[in-house]
Parts: structure tokens; sequence; C-alpha cells
């Protein structure tokens, strides 16, 4: 008899939501792969508006892939190299802050 193990039972097309401190969250999956997080306040109407695009999406075709590990989020720039200078300055600065 052959067993397939799945990480989850939940379906691939399915949003997750999550509550921290007065915010209500939910991730929707997408066709990229890259999910999408909507952010709303956790309030009635918050709530109202989090079940309405989970019902407007709740119809939306599956992911056709998924990201890989090393596939950055399409927001998320890489940023260039400081130079030795730069780095030395932003160290004075530390310095006089306390921090260092």
């Amino acid at each position: 008899m052959g067993a397939i193990v799945a990480s989850t039972a939940r379906p691939h097309t399915a949003a997750i939501a999550w509550v921290q401190d007065d915010r209500l969250f939910v991730e929707l999956p997408t066709k990229s792969g890259v999910p999408y997080v909507c952010s709303y306040k956790r309030t009635l109407e918050g709530l109202t508006a989090a079940l309405n695009i989970l019902i407007e999406n709740s119809d939306a075709a599956p992911p056709t892939t998924r990201p890989s590990v090393a596939q950055a989020h399409p927001t998320v720039r890489k940023v260039a190299s400081f130079s030795e200078d730069q780095r030395k300055g932003v160290r004075t600065i530390l310095k006089k802050m306390g921090i260092t």
C-alpha cells in the first residue's frame, strides 16, 4: 500500500489568516507562488473586509508554481554593497549615538 505524506492538510489554494496586536492579516496564494499579505484593522469592519477578500478569491485558479528557496519576493531589492568609507561613516555615527 503506497502512502503519500503531506506537510499539511490545507489545500494549496487556501488562505492563511492571523491576528497580531490590533491588526488582522490574510495571506493569499498567487499564481506566481509569492503570497500576497493583506492587513486590516482588528474591528468588525476589518473582519468583514478580510472575509470579503477571501470570498472574492475563493474561485481563483490555483498557483501554477511554487517559489524556490533562492527566489526572492518581487518587492525586495538587493542593496548594492557599501564601500569601506561608507561603513566607517556609519560606525562613526553609531559611536556618537552610543550604540556601539
